[in-house]
């Protein structure tokens, strides 16, 4: 990178003008997209986005960014409970999407959600020839809902014709027969300083592969220490769970669970499934002491250190009491655990996202 000291604007951006020219050709048919964000000076951009006005059809990246936002968000509101009719919409989405498609002649889709989301219909009536996503779960794993051959073999079908397929973590990447790119996922949130409160929370689904029967087999010494916040659950576990838990919120706004995690000191998760795990990361991202279950179906071992992991409840109590009453030991296996999964961290995510993506 060379170093260009200018005798004035207009210097400056013809130097600019023509290594953009080099890139693109100028032509009023040829869209291009320019970042509000810029290390230019206010007034070399203002003049530099006049003459770009003029070669070219000139949009805002940001605007057309929240242009397709506003359009998707404005139209479907999409909620836990809406899943099967949000599922039914898909195909309104895809109709009003091939016309852009094609005045836009995009050859290429990535999928934010390869599996749920694939439709052939992009392909086959609009100009795309290449696509690629993110794979959330799998029909390969044991625990997956529904599972039966003839999902896998639709799977394997989607995936053989992907450009790239991105999934989360090491387990996925193991579990799966096709090519995948492991990347995490990102957590959009700030580094808070560890906490030293001794309230533990625990905020996942009340279903079986969250492990619930060990939670319940807690001794009360722990259960007192403990608050419940869960977005869903299994009717075999609610009530059980409602009863043993003074502290206990089911399906509360977002903010009530934010709130907790301010409120708390450590995070706890039996789960004998997980593919990333985001309540463990927003725990750690929030400053908690996470204490996980030690299992090879977890990404546990991948994303977890070694001090905070327990096989057993005896264990677990151990581990609590010992950083309960070491605020020092505690504060410092905080630092490191966010150290660990700083990668994450949405800023960092996108980055090595971008220099990743191969379609």
């Amino acid at each position: 990178m060379f170093g260009y000291k200018f005798e004035s604007d207009d210097e400056a951006i013809e130097v600019i003008l023509e290594q953009i020219k080099n890139i693109e050709e100028p032509s009023k048919n040829k869209k291009i997209y320019l970042k509000k964000e810029s290390r230019l000076s206010k007034n070399i951009q203002d003049k530099l986005i006049l003459k770009l006005n003029e070669l070219y059809n000139l949009s805002y990246f940001d605007e057309e960014v929240k242009k397709y936002m506003d359009y998707f968000e404005g139209r479907y509101n999409f909620k836990e409970e809406s899943y099967l009719p949000g599922k039914s919409q898909l195909h309104k989405y895809i109709s009003e999407l091939l016309p852009i498609l094609r005045a836009q002649k995009i050859e290429k889709v990535f999928y934010t959600n390869i599996l749920d989301d694939y439709s052939a219909d992009l392909q086959n009536a609009g100009f795309v020839k290449k696509f690629g996503g993110i794979l959330h779960a799998t029909n390969h794993q044991d625990l997956a809902i529904g599972q039966q051959k003839k999902l896998i073999d639709y799977e394997n079908s989607i995936m053989k014709m992907s450009k790239q397929t991105i999934v989360a973590s090491q387990l996925m990447k193991n579990q799966v027969p096709y090519k995948v790119d492991v990347m995490g996922l990102p957590v959009h949130m700030d580094f808070t300083y560890p906490s030293v409160n001794k309230d533990i929370l625990f905020s996942h689904r009340l279903m079986k592969d969250k492990n619930i029967d060990m939670l319940l087999d807690l001794p009360e010494e722990l259960k007192k220490k403990i608050i419940v916040t869960c977005p869903s659950g299994s009717t075999t576990y609610v009530g059980k769970v409602q009863k043993e838990f003074k502290r206990f919120y089911f399906k509360k706004p977002k903010e009530i669970y934010l709130q907790l995690l301010k409120e708390s000191g450590f995070g706890l998760s039996f789960a004998t499934h997980d593919n990333f795990g985001y309540s463990l990361m927003e725990g750690i991202y929030s400053g908690l002491t996470y204490f996980v279950h030690d299992n090879d179906c977890t990404t546990y071992r991948e994303f977890v250190l070694d001090e905070l992991r327990f096989k057993t409840i005896d264990e677990l109590l151990e581990k609590y009491n010992y950083y309960s009453d070491n605020t020092k030991e505690r504060i410092k296996i905080v630092k490191k655990q966010q150290e660990k999964v700083k990668k994450f961290q949405v800023e960092s995510w996108v980055e090595n996202f971008q220099k990743g993506l191969k379609l």
